[in-house]
């Protein structure tokens, strides 16, 4: 159904980027503590892919944690139809998260790479 892209700032997570929810659905959105109980936060702070286990005909979620040599600076969500633990959509996640942490990270920002500072 969506993904966000979650970057840390601070001792919170911001949705950065998105697919699959309007920009009124991002901006609700807001940011999240990284010492949350959500499975976003969660992936953050243990480094490991969480789920959100979905019913058969309803939506789940995956987080992968995007995972740089300095530490963890995002997380990737996406809200899939029957997520469950194992589920194979998380090796693509996890190869997405591993393209997306190589420009996320700390002091990079679209704004500074397209700026070049």
């Amino acid at each position: 159904k969506g993904l966000v892209l979650w970057v840390s700032e601070g001792s919170v997570l911001r949705p950065s980027v998105a697919h699959g929810y309007s920009d009124r659905v991002l901006q609700r959105m807001g940011t999240l503590p990284i010492d949350g109980d959500n499975v976003t936060s969660l992936a953050f702070r243990s480094l490991q892919p969480q789920v959100v286990r979905g019913s058969f005909d309803g939506h789940g979620a995956l987080a992968v944690p995007l995972i740089t040599s300095g530490g963890c600076v995002g997380v990737l969500a996406a809200e899939v139809q029957g997520a469950k633990p194992g589920d194979t959509r998380f090796a693509v996640a996890r190869m997405i998260a591993a393209q997306l942490s190589t420009i996320v990270g700390p002091g990079s920002s679209a704004a500074n790479q397209a700026t070049g500072h």
